[in-house]
């Protein structure tokens, strides 16, 4: 996947978390690091709908290739190394 398609996909699926949250989508807020996915601001956390969108690549993209290879690594540190593998 070149890097222009990466850039696309990620236009279309950053906020998925927005619907989630406001559809109120079973997650557990508890497994998630707010510090690593929401900015803090006025003493708390906005931006949860970042965690839904990170629980839903999570469960959806970031399946298991044949190999037992991660597609994406999800972790917020490693995003700038990530590249994309189909």
């Amino acid at each position: 996947m070149k890097d222009v398609d990466l850039i696309a996909l990620a236009g279309l699926l950053h906020d998925i978390g927005k619907f989630r949250q406001r559809a109120e989508a079973p997650i557990d807020l508890q497994t998630y690091d707010k510090n690593l996915y929401c900015p803090f601001f006025n003493g708390y956390h906005s931006h949860i709908h970042a965690i839904y969108s990170a629980d839903f690549l999570k469960k959806v993209v970031s399946k298991q290739t044949q190999n037992s290879k991660p597609i994406l690594d999800l972790q917020p540190k490693n995003w700038s190394k990530t590249r994309v593998r189909l």
